[in-house]
Parts: structure tokens; sequence; C-alpha cells
């Protein structure tokens, strides 16, 4: 039975029917180099491995490392889950992926899930998560989830010397804060809330948003949607403050959508008073910058009403491509609209 449900995958308990994967897997050549060798080599010494620690971690501690599956067609790719070593009290993260199964977001995908159920079930403060000094791939997959590096350390469950990454278990981790001249980008905070619902409530802001009318319990509600995600979560949509650097006042707000692993969605809206003062194509450019530079995504895509002049010329000042016009796609307060559709790579920023 699934444990944790993504979009893409199933996390559930290790059993000894997986007692194949399981020595298929510790035997993988990439395994063993990135987290080290198990000593399981027969079916027999895989069983006995699953029930002195998978098992044996379930009824101790309550959780454990679980099996990694393909939601649709039920394959296993890899084990991920929570570690509870007998030297500390923190929640270790651990993972290990079939290596046919890499570079395809799975590995943050199931991460991300099991530190929301850490989060909101276990009442997990604090995460960990420990790799080898040359694993660049794991080290990339951490930052991506919003652990923070923290110190080189011998522990006792690793024979060399390790990378140790902390995640600390707020509502809402975002990994950033991005200082553009006056300007800064940061998570939104509740003292944001009741400047964020009157400007959304301007009509002229509205016009070409899906609300009518916005109040501070919706910003409230959008607000509290946030928590308990990692930002970067795939299929997570996120809000940011663009704030003035002197007196922390919100000037406007940048959405971005984690399509994928590789694509991302990105909107904006400022204040009225603020429009046309350049800090719109300020702060998503550099946010651009962030989403190729920092997290490595591939593809960042906007779509804009057709006659939101000022959105879509936006768009092309910073750079972005027209790649579709939608005609009439979309019954929109009332009538038939068409949209635009932009598109930005990576290449087209070096």
């Amino acid at each position: 039975m699934a444990l944790m449900t993504t979009e893409r995958l199933i996390l559930r308990e290790v059993t000894s029917a997986d007692a194949e994967f399981i020595l298929a897997l510790y035997n993988e050549p990439s395994y063993i180099e990135g987290i080290g060798d198990k000593q399981v080599y027969t079916v027999e010494k895989a069983i006995e491995y699953i029930a002195n620690t998978f098992t044996k971690s379930y009824h101790q501690n309550g959780y454990g490392m679980y099996l990694v599956a393909l939601r649709d067609v039920g394959t296993p790719i890899g084990i991920c889950g929570l570690i509870r070593r007998d030297y500390r009290d923190d929640f270790e993260l651990g993972y290990g992926f079939s290596k046919a199964f890499w570079s395809k977001g799975y590995a943050s995908e199931a991460a991300a899930s099991v530190l929301k159920y850490g989060k909101l079930q276990l009442n997990a403060k604090e995460f960990i998560a420990v790799t080898s000094m040359s694993n660049q791939a794991s080290i990339k997959t951490l930052e991506r989830l919003g652990f923070i590096f923290d110190k080189v350390e011998k522990l006792a469950a690793y024979e060399e010397e390790s990378r140790l990454f902390k995640l600390s278990a707020e509502p809402i981790k975002v990994p950033l804060l991005l200082e553009i001249d006056e300007l800064n980008i940061r998570a939104f905070e509740k003292s944001d809330l009741h400047t964020f619902a009157t400007y959304r409530a301007v009509p002229d802001v509205a016009q070409y948003q899906s609300w009518h009318h916005y109040s501070y319990d919706d910003a409230k509600k959008l607000y509290d949607s946030m928590q308990g995600h990692v930002f970067g979560e795939v299929g997570q949509w996120f809000q940011l403050a663009i704030v003035d650097k002197q007196s922390n006042q919100l000037l406007g707000d940048l959405a971005i959508h984690f399509i994928d692993e590789d694509q991302v969605e990105v909107g904006f809206t400022l204040a009225p008073e603020n429009q046309g003062k350049g800090i719109g194509r300020k702060a998503l450019s550099a946010f651009v910058d962030y989403l190729f530079d920092q997290m490595d995504k591939y593809r960042i895509i906007a779509t804009t009403d057709c006659d939101n002049h000022a959105s879509y010329k936006l768009l092309e000042r910073v750079g972005f491509r027209r790649e579709a016009h939608f005609v009439n796609n979309t019954f929109f307060k009332g009538e038939w609209g068409s949209e635009y559709q932009y598109a930005l790579l990576k290449s087209d920023r070096v």
C-alpha cells in the first residue's frame, strides 16, 4: 500500500518481495561509488538486510527508507526516506536510485514528498543529509530541495569524511534572497498580506488575472497553501515578494510554477504605483538568472493575455521569445480571449 503518492511516483514500505530489486540496486557500481557497499550479494542476504534494516526501522521508529516506484506501471526505481541513527537525534534524508532513472527529477520529487511527510506527520524540526565529498549529483539534488551545506564531518556511519547538509523544517523554505540594486526578492511574510490583497483588488490589476475581487482572506489562503511545501517541489506554485530594500515594503510579486525538474512557469504583478519604473524588469531578469544559474532550469515559460501589452512587452525586454498565439482559447470573465505564450531557454541567456 502506498504511503506517499506524487505526480509520477508512489512510496511504500520495502518488503521481502523486493529483495531482488534491493540486491540489484545495492550492487550497481554507481550506487556503491556514491553511497557505499552494503555487502548484500545474494537474494538471501537482501531478505535479511530488509528485515534487519528497513522493517526494523518501521517498527522501532515509525518511519524509515521506502521503496520508490513509478506510479503508472509500478516499476521500482530506487529508495528514499528518513534514517534514524543511534548516535544522533536528527531526521536524516536518504535516497538512492538505479542509474537508469537518473536525471529525470525522480530523486527530488520523492525527497520533497518525504520531507513534507516528515514535517506534517512526524513533526520534524530539522533534517540533515550526508553525501560523499565527490557526489555532485546528490549535492545538486539537496541544494534544489533547499538544503544548506553545513560542514565537512567524519560520521560514524561512513568510512570517509562526508559533506553534511541541513534543512530547517520551516513552513516554507525559499533558499534565496536576491538583492537587485534597491530591491530584494524574498519569501512572503504575513505582514505582506494586507498590501498584497490591496493591490490585487485594484480593477486595473485584476483585469487580466483570474479573480474578480480579492480580499485579505484570499491572500491568507494563498499564503497558507504554500506552507508545508519545499521550494522547488514539482507541481507546486509559489509566490515571492518584491520589496524595497530599505523599507521592506511590498512593491509587487513573482509567481513560479515548478512544472517538472527542468521547466518552470513564471508570472508577475506590480502595485499600480510601482508600474512603469523598471521594477518588474529588474526583478524578473534577476529571477530568470537565478532559475538558470542557481536552480539549473532548462526552460522558462510565461503566458499572457494578448491585450496585456505591458506584460508581454516586459517579457520581450527580458529576452523571452513569443512561441505561440492562441486565438480565443480561453473563456475568461464572460468572453473568449486570446493568449500569447512566451519562452526562454537557458542557452538563450549565454
